[in-house]
């Protein structure tokens, strides 16, 4: 092919599943012009091949009304015979698709400013009363450099959008790629602004991590997982990105479109703050409600401090876990813990009534022994003394790991703040409140401490090589990001005023009062806050 109509072809560019598209030249205009073909008999269907040409046709229509800086122009569209021509502005440079294939991750900064003109571009094109439905990398072209002119992004293909008021799709009938479409696409059920902001999460996702938040084997699979299943943590795919991150895309990602964010933009603007709590910059900042702000002396005089007294905290904890060995006399809870099954041999003849000694002969050995002579003086129960002498607050098993040939080491269980309800490999017989120390089988085990009012933590650790874990709990929050339109509006809560929007706000559970301050103008609400919650607002002046 040489020409269409007064175009003249000068090279091939791409194909996608429809057509071809071409570099040519406008000699009328004087102007370097893509031309994107579809070769309609390839829809054998007589009624599809209709819907197809109209779908063209819709898309010159809603193309032709948005002028954005954004959004690839279109010029023309031809129909010859058995092709559809479609006219429209050339970007030099390539898509989004082709530096992901390529393992060409994005830089942050840049990615985020592709992304905030992709969501302007969008939220323009909702305000026209028209929907992409086809948000994907392939359809967002990222422009060549060009001397101190740095890369931007414009979207394309608006082939299969549709005005918002009109009725959904051909009944069957699937518009858009799989990977990026929206629950209610797949359902079949309507379709509004929304969808785009879902596509253009996957986006953000995937150029973020470089794999997809729904994978599957096949298309089926895909879709029951895009409409059934919650998305993958992104944080676990590349751990420098925080959990704030994890909740903004899981907003963006959510089922229902009510429970997305209002706006492309707003989904952006929040994930912008999200990705900054990795990278401090000024006029950002991340504060805990309950607690005054950080002064802004000099930082490295703050993290001297910091790190000094997190240092101080582990000595007391140690000195803490030290005095308790040595003294008996505290109470200090043991156990030892059966996690293999007792050999099938006949259980040992329970042992005669026993007896517990004043508390001053139980205190002439540590508590943390009890285990061990309970080892070295294991014999048949009818040669149990009378009277044993157990530390106060011990808890012995009908038999010890020490009858049951297992090896065990005690463990210290330290939290600050004390109190916390420690549980060992999720078994309720494996449990005590802190400080306490645990005799258990060597190995690896899990754990979890909870206290009300904090955040439940875990850890994993092994024995015989820990012998000492601390627990810091944080206090449970939620996280609320608040940005404004313009930004650099104060932010109170409570009263207490904690920097400029934009701002990431990690606030105690319960009702808060946010007030925004710009100028004589002022916004107030009052804000419920779920523990492990989050909540996006963006305020326009």
């Amino acid at each position: 092919m040489q020409s269409v109509g007064r175009y003249q072809i000068e090279s091939e560019i791409g194909r996608g599943a429809m057509g071809i598209v071409y570099k040519a030249h406008d000699p009328t205009l004087g102007r370097t012009v893509a031309i994107k073909t579809i070769h309609l008999t390839t829809v054998t269907d007589s009624a599809e091949r209709e819907r197809v040409t109209d779908r063209l046709l819709r898309e010159a229509q809603a193309a032709g009304t948005l002028s954005h800086p954004h959004i690839v122009t279109v010029f023309d569209v031809l129909h010859e015979n058995d092709f559809a021509y479609i006219v429209m502005e050339y970007v030099a440079g390539s898509s989004l698709a082709e530096m992901l294939a390529n393992v060409q991750l994005p830089d942050r900064g840049e990615l985020l400013v592709w992304l905030r003109q992709v969501a302007e571009a969008l939220d323009y094109a909702h305000r026209k009363g028209i929907i992409h439905r086809d948000v994907k990398p392939a359809n967002i072209l990222i422009t060549a450099s060009s001397g101190e002119t740095p890369r931007s992004a414009k979207i394309t293909d608006f082939g299969i959008a549709k005005p918002i008021s009109q009725e959904t799709t051909h009944s069957g009938t699937l518009i858009g790629t799989p990977s990026y479409m929206a629950p209610e696409q797949i359902e079949g059920t309507a379709v509004g602004d929304r969808a785009d902001q879902f596509a253009l999460g996957v986006v953000a996702y995937q150029a973020l991590c470089g794999r997809k938040p729904f994978e599957a084997e096949s298309v089926p699979g895909l879709l029951h997982k895009i409409c059934s299943e919650e998305p993958r943590a992104i944080s676990n795919i590349n751990p420098a990105l925080s959990s704030t991150v994890n909740k903004v895309l899981a907003r963006a990602l959510a089922k229902r479109p009510g429970d997305r964010f209002p706006s492309v933009s707003d989904f952006v603007g929040a994930l912008s703050i999200a990705l900054a709590e990795n990278e401090p910059a000024p006029g950002r900042t991340t504060v805990l409600v309950g607690e005054p702000p950080e002064p802004s002396p000099a930082a490295g005089s703050s993290s001297r401090k910091l790190a000094l007294v997190v240092v101080l905290c582990f000595a007391v904890a140690a000195a803490a876990v030290f005095i308790v060995r040595l003294n008996s006399g505290q109470s200090v809870p043991v156990q030892v813990l059966e996690t293999k099954s007792a050999p099938a041999t006949p259980p040992p003849a329970p042992a005669p009534a026993q007896t517990t000694q004043p508390a001053s002969s139980a205190a002439k050995a540590p508590a943390s022994a009890a285990p061990k002579r309970a080892a070295s003086e294991a014999r048949p129960p009818a040669a149990a003394p009378a009277s044993v002498s157990r530390p106060r607050g011990v808890i012995v098993p009908a038999s010890s790991g020490a009858q049951l040939g297992i090896s065990t080491a005690d463990v210290d269980l330290v939290s600050e703040p004390s109190g916390a309800h420690i549980v060992v490999d999720g078994r309720s017989d494996a449990s005590c409140n802190s400080p306490c120390t645990m005799a258990l089988t060597t190995g690896r085990h899990t754990l979890t401490a909870q206290l009300n009012g904090y955040a439940t933590a875990r850890r994993i650790f092994n024995l015989p090589e820990t012998r000492t874990l601390y627990i810091p709990l944080e206090r449970s929050s939620g996280t609320l990001v608040l940005t404004s339109i313009p930004n650099g509006a104060s932010v109170s809560v409570d009263g207490q005023l904690y920097g400029q929007t934009p701002i990431t706000l990690h606030l105690s559970p319960g009702i808060h009062q946010i007030v925004l301050t710009r100028g004589a103008l002022e916004h107030h609400e009052r804000v419920n806050v779920e523990a492990d919650g989050f909540d996006a607002r963006t305020i326009r002046w």
